[in-house]
């Protein structure tokens, strides 16, 4: 039986994103795709993907970018036999550095990101995305054609569920979790990610390695599965039939 794939969106960003993508693999898979609208408890994050975990009669495969990831990496580290797969894109173990883990912002970033989320929205939001991309793809257009399918189909966030967005990025730590993940994994990432720096994908990978594939893209920034579709999509379809066993 194939896998089911669940696909998490990041932060301040709707499932849509993910329609390019969720079309092509939808051609030989099931996909469900999650966001992060309208939560309301630091533990929504978890909660919303067990129960759509618990609710699939299949095998399934996680496909977790940016904050997706840490979240992916939580659940699977709780029922790692539900699980045939993970994919993270983007992907980090922690979003803050902490003591010798340097591989993510400083605090006082993510605090100045919540105070500027609560003086304008939009303006903030707006910033965020233009950071998604590398120089190179804002010179192709990327981010430009990104902010017209944030205009034409995403709804909307309300700022308390934002701002406990950026909290459960602050506070989560799935670190100590990876060595005891025993599940294949591939991990893809953009080496001008300024988000979440390539970095943080190579020490998921220095922890998992028996087990896990690292494909990076050099000119690429937070977003390659937008940037770059065709060659993350050859990356998924040659890990789901190479990598995964099927019943």
């Amino acid at each position: 039986m194939k896998p089911h794939i669940i696909m998490l969106s990041g932060w301040g960003i709707e499932k849509e994103v993910f329609g390019p993508l969720q079309i092509e693999l939808q051609k030989s898979f099931q996909v469900t795709c999650i966001d992060w609208r309208k939560i309301e408890r630091l533990t929504d994050f978890k909660t919303r993907l067990l129960n759509m975990v618990m609710s699939i009669n299949q095998p399934i495969v996680l496909l977790g970018w940016s904050l997706g990831s840490v979240v992916a990496f939580e659940v699977a580290s709780l029922i790692p036999e539900r699980f045939k797969g993970l994919i993270c894109i983007g992907g980090t173990s922690s979003f803050t550095s902490k003591g010798d883990y340097l591989y993510g912002w400083k605090a006082r970033i993510v605090n100045h990101m919540k105070k500027q989320l609560v003086i304008d929205k939009d303006k903030t939001l707006f910033t965020f995305y233009h950071s998604l991309f590398s120089c190179n793809e804002k010179n192709k257009g990327f981010d430009k054609k990104f902010l017209q399918i944030v205009q034409d189909k995403f709804q909307g966030d309300r700022l308390s569920s934002l701002t406990l967005g950026l909290t459960y990025l602050f506070e989560t730590d799935v670190r100590m979790h990876l060595e005891n993940i025993n599940i294949p994994t591939m991990l893809i990432h953009g080496k001008s990610d300024s988000i979440c720096p390539y970095e943080a994908s190579v020490f998921i990978y220095e922890q998992m390695k028996d087990n896990t594939r690292l494909n990076v893209l050099e000119d690429a920034g937070h977003i390659p599965f937008f940037t770059h579709e065709d060659l993350c999509l050859k990356w998924i379809y040659s890990f789901l039939e190479s990598e995964i066993q099927y019943d």
